[in-house]
């Protein structure tokens, strides 16, 4: 029983590849299971997934209760890993924009996390909140710290043909989009080769929900292949409405349409404030009022 509980657990990482719903059904069984044989790490990965479900349907104050009910459960049974669990209240911080304890949570790194696979992740968060935003009362302009935290780097990035740590893929994605916002072109189309090969292990989305495909898209404009770009980025838009993952479908959209405003083809203005209004309204309705007003700043321009 213990062993079924321990496999239990593993199982429901499906949620990734797109398939939230059989996640779902399955994690209430696995929990029950952990609790009765009790397997304490089990139980806390569980409720830890739970909330990353929660997360991905863009429900942020649910996925933040239950981050820190789990959280809570790791800290009473004295585990290791509830370095994911602050990791995540920084995330979900940010995407409610909530920028000092965002900054605070990812910040808040322990030594044996640097020791998992998990390593890279938090710092590569940071780097790509404060590439992403500029929150009011630091003396330093953000996108200097930010562009110092690259330069700085300690997070390590995956190679091309072996495995790598989960760590490393997140942070991929999360350097992609923070170099991105810096407007480093020449430093994300670098890292194209490696969003090719992250797109081969057939994740749709980071530990986060940010989706994968989009860091493949952002990537091929700054290398200049339009072409690649645009199909990254159909398929990103493809794979959030499919899993679904309601919390990144406005993101998929609107890097898409940045990459339309980038190429001017003809018509791509016009479908760039499509995908901007769509994205602005789901922003809104989940409560993202950063992003919202980003891109209503967009709009207006």
């Amino acid at each position: 029983m213990w062993g079924a509980a321990d496999a239990e657990r593993l199982v429901p990482y499906e949620l990734y590849c797109g398939w939230t719903a059989e996640a779902a059904a399955r994690l209430p069984g696995a929990i029950r299971l952990a609790e009765r044989v009790g397997h304490h790490g089990a139980v806390w990965l569980n409720k830890t997934l739970w909330s990353i479900l929660s997360l991905a349907r863009g429900d942020l104050i649910t996925a933040e209760r239950e981050t820190e009910e789990a959280w809570s459960f790791g800290d009473e049974h004295h585990l290791l890993w509830t370095f994911v669990n602050s990791a995540l209240l920084g995330t979900l911080a940010f995407l409610r924009g909530n920028f000092a304890p965002a900054e605070h949570w990812l910040r808040d790194r322990t030594e044996i996390e640097e020791r998992t696979y998990w390593a890279g992740v938090r710092d590569a968060r940071l780097f790509a909140f404060w590439a992403e935003t500029d929150p009011r009362g630091n003396a330093e302009p953000s996108n200097a710290r930010a562009w110092k935290a690259w330069t700085d780097r300690r997070w390590k990035l995956p190679r091309i043909g072996q495995p790598n740590s989960w760590g490393s893929w997140d942070a991929l994605e999360r350097s992609v989009v923070g170099l991105a916002y810096l407007g480093k072109k020449e430093e994300a189309a670098a890292l194209r080769p490696l969003t090719e090969e992250l797109v081969l292990t057939g994740v749709w989305a980071s530990t986060a929900i940010f989706p994968l495909r989009t860091a493949a898209g952002i990537a091929a404009a700054c290398a200049g292949d339009w072409s690649a770009a645009e199909q990254h980025h159909l398929t990103a838009i493809h794979h959030t409405d499919t899993a679904p993952y309601p919390v990144s479908q406005p993101m998929a959209r609107e890097w898409y349409a940045t990459m339309l405003r980038d190429r001017r083809a003809p018509g791509d203005i016009a479908k760039a404030l499509d995908l901007l209004r769509e994205a602005q309204a789901m922003y809104e309705s989940m409560g993202m009022p950063f992003h919202s007003s980003r891109v209503r700043g967009t709009l207006a321009t």
